[in-house]
Order: structure tokens, then sequence, then C-alpha cells
């Protein structure tokens, strides 16, 4: 599977049927680096950079210790296209796949995987 970023989307912005979906990831957008993008409740992209320090630990029997979040930074992105995300509903056990459609960095819908395609295909005719 490899690395990919975290997402967080103000769940407003979501179908009721995604509202409780968990842990939405992206290989889009930005290198995938395990840190994350916010999509905020006013449709803005962000790109949240964890500031970590070295934390010795004995517990942790193979490194000693573990970087610990001391702090974060914020960017927003002016972010131009379509950004693929998936999640996973905890309650019906199943993934599933949404499409964001940014314009200079602004959301302008989300769309399920099937919405998605039915409006590629449309937009190729």
């Amino acid at each position: 599977m490899g690395l990919f970023t975290y997402v967080i989307v103000d769940k407003n912005l979501l179908l009721p049927e995604y509202q409780n979906f968990k842990e939405w990831q992206t290989y889009d957008v930005v290198e995938p680096c395990m840190e994350t993008l916010e999509i905020t409740k006013d449709g803005e992209l962000y790109f949240i950079v964890a500031i970590r320090e070295w934390e010795e630990d004995k517990s942790e029997k193979f490194f000693g210790g573990y970087y610990k979040k001391i702090d974060e930074t914020r960017i927003k992105l002016s972010f131009h296209g379509d950004m693929n995300f998936y999640g996973y509903n905890p309650n019906e056990k199943k993934c599933t796949e949404l499409y964001a459609r940014f314009t200079n960095g602004k959301l302008e819908w989300i769309k399920s995987e099937e919405e998605y395609n039915n409006y590629k295909n449309k937009e190729n005719e």
C-alpha cells in the first residue's frame, strides 16, 4: 500500500451516508508523506505539517523512543484539480472513494466514485 496522506473533511461537506467514515486518505495533491490535508467547512484546503522532536522512551524496545508532535504548521494550498480520497465505514466494514474538485484552492464539490465517473464520461462526450 505504501505511504499516503491523511485527509480531514468537515463532515457537513459530506453526504450523510459518508459522515461516519473514518480515516480518510489520499495519494493526491502532495507527495504521500503521512501528514494531513484538511478541507475546512469554508472549502479551503490546508496542508498540515507536524513539528516533532525525539522523545526517549525505554518501553519502545526497538528504537528506544519516538517522534512526539510538539506543534504544527498549516499551509493554505491553492490546489487546482481533482483529488481522489477514500475512507472506511466501520459500521458497514466497507471502503469508499470520493472525489473533490478544487478551483484555485476552493472546493467546488465532492462526488461519490459513481457520480464522478458519470460526470467524467459526460465531459468526454
